[in-house]
């Protein structure tokens, strides 16, 4: 069962609720959008779970594995998952979803 920390991930999104919003020191939505991907990169994706949701998906870092423990990050829509979706999470699925990541790394290095 995963647990959820209230608080969101650090970085960029920490000073804005939505792209170019309260406290964002962007130029433009662009400018953000560069931010959030560096903050997506310093993170590393091997430490993030994705789910796809609507037009996008929801993104949270893998804070610890066991027990799986994640924090949302607000990326784009700021799609999350349901509450039962969360509970019934768990670190096999954190080795399933890592797994199937390096397949696809794989498949496109080809």
């Amino acid at each position: 069962m995963a647990k959820l920390l209230k608080n969101s991930v650090n970085g960029h999104w920490n000073v804005q609720n939505y792209r170019g919003g309260n406290g964002c020191d962007c130029s433009d939505i662009y400018e953000c959008m560069r931010k959030e991907e560096d903050d997506l990169k310093a993170i590393g994706w091997n430490n993030i779970m994705t789910f796809p949701i609507a037009d996008g998906q929801a993104m949270y870092q893998v804070v610890k594995e066991k027990p799986l423990t994640l924090a949302h990050i607000p990326y784009g829509d700021a799609w999350q998952i349901p509450n039962s979706h969360m509970r019934g999470l768990s670190y096999a699925d954190l080795v399933k979803q890592r797994s199937l990541n390096k397949w696809w790394d794989n498949l496109n290095e080809q």
